[in-house]
């Protein structure tokens, strides 16, 4: 993510926050290496591969240490930022195969705080294949160094300096949280729910958007990560508790 394009899209939105934001691609690219194989967690159902990293790499770039991803005593996976052996540490990890078209939801427990401003959580698609730019779809939990701003941030993309592929909100995340997004070959339909609201962007809106609306379906996985904006220090460590992940595919 791209801090200045993140502040200057943010200064341009009201405060209600039902205004659009640029995101960045880039933010997902960090998929497991092919040089050592990686630890594999199994929750809700599925195999998810866990990315190690002893050099700081993208997104951020971040350190990632897989003892930052686990399945806690309640069947729940949690993901962490932590200090560790003098530096900063992230968690990112990617479902080990395609699901496609379908709807993907995300259902999180309460959190006792909001993020750190430093802090990303993400939940996204992402390919190796960089056509239709790495069918990356996603939804953020960030506000990206800024403490004022919104919290949720919906893109297809490619998204920076592109108002019309992002939606940006408010989420109070204090209470338990379901995050989803609808994926077809026509549109994406985003999600976001709680006891405090309920919030809803589609994309495309309108008229045929360049370079291309939404992506189709290759060899992309889910990916969820946690981790520090350009890899720079929180003011505290965070953590992500994700009750459930479910995927219903798309009905032809």
């Amino acid at each position: 993510m791209r801090g200045p394009a993140r502040a200057a899209a943010f200064g341009a939105v009201a405060p209600l926050a039902m205004a659009l934001s640029m995101a960045c691609a880039g933010a997902a690219s960090a998929a497991p290496s092919a040089a050592a194989p990686p630890r594999v967690l199994r929750f809700s159902g599925y195999a998810w591969s866990v990315v190690s990293s002893a050099e700081p790499r993208g997104p951020g770039p971040n350190r990632f240490d897989p003892r930052n991803a686990y399945i806690d005593a309640d069947g729940r996976l949690v993901l962490e930022t932590a200090f560790r052996d003098g530096e900063w540490t992230s968690a990112h990890l990617f479902l080990k195969r395609s699901l496609g078209y379908g709807r993907y939801r995300l259902v999180l427990a309460p959190m006792d705080r909001p993020l750190d401003a430093m802090t990303v959580f993400g939940f996204f698609t992402w390919d190796d294949d960089p056509a239709f730019a790495n069918r990356e779809i996603d939804v953020e939990l960030a506000r990206w160094a800024i403490p004022s701003a919104p919290n949720l941030n919906f893109a297809v993309q490619p998204a920076e300096g592109r108002p019309d592929r992002s939606g940006l909100y408010r989420l109070d995340c204090s209470a338990r949280t379901t995050l989803a997004f609808d994926w077809g070959p026509e549109a994406v339909r985003f999600t976001a729910e709680n006891e405090s609201g309920c919030y809803v962007w589609e994309f495309p809106a309108g008229d045929d958007p360049e370079p291309f609306g939404a992506p189709p379906a290759g060899r992309e996985r889910v990916g969820l990560n946690l981790w520090l904006f350009r890899g720079l220090p929180p003011a505290s460590a965070d953590r992500v508790v994700i009750e459930r992940f479910d995927f219903e595919r798309q009905k032809r």
